[in-house]
């Protein structure tokens, strides 16, 4: 992933924040229309290939947002801190 939100975006993934996730979905996906357009003007194999990983990149990313909705995003996972022992 490029940083295209810039450091506020990449900070906000760091600390798991729902809004930056689909801020991530939105990004690659506004890269789907250039792509095409481009392949429409002159299409190459490359840019075939291209387009198609990002498509699948955006289907991954959704279907990964939408399934943190359902369970917590710290779910199975430790607390972060010590619990002091008797």
């Amino acid at each position: 992933m490029s940083c295209r939100g810039g450091p506020a975006e990449g900070v906000a993934l760091w600390l798991r924040k729902r809004w930056a996730e689909w801020l991530t979905v939105i990004a690659t996906s506004l890269l789907v229309p250039l792509e095409l357009y481009e392949l429409v003007r002159r299409a190459t194999a490359l840019k075939t290939v291209g387009l198609t990983v990002n498509i699948l990149i955006v289907f991954y990313l959704v279907r990964v947002v939408r399934g943190k909705g359902r369970a917590p995003m710290n779910a199975g996972r430790p607390p972060h801190h010590r619990t002091r022992r008797p």
